[in-house]
């Protein structure tokens, strides 16, 4: 893929009105782990890691589901692979 997660983070933050602290916190997390398979499209990890990082804070999976393209339910097994 041409394009890495975390450029998808940052579209997908601002699209959802994320704060700069919540897009940083996100991003942070997304470069410390290093299990960003190739095999997954960087469009859904981007997704997994916004909503495994905020999900303690108020992240809407329908929302972040229709700025992104990505279903809930591939979200959420995303989550368990990273």
């Amino acid at each position: 893929y041409p394009t890495a997660p975390l450029h998808y983070i940052n579209r997908f933050g601002s699209n959802l009105n994320l704060t700069f602290e919540q897009i940083k916190k996100v991003t942070n997390a997304a470069k410390e782990s290093s299990s960003t398979d190739e095999m997954f499209s960087p469009i859904g990890i981007a997704c997994a890691y916004i909503y495994k990082t905020l999900t303690g804070d108020i992240i809407d999976l329908h929302a972040l589901e229709m700025v992104s393209g990505v279903p809930s339910v591939s979200i959420k097994k995303l989550c368990n692979k990273i």
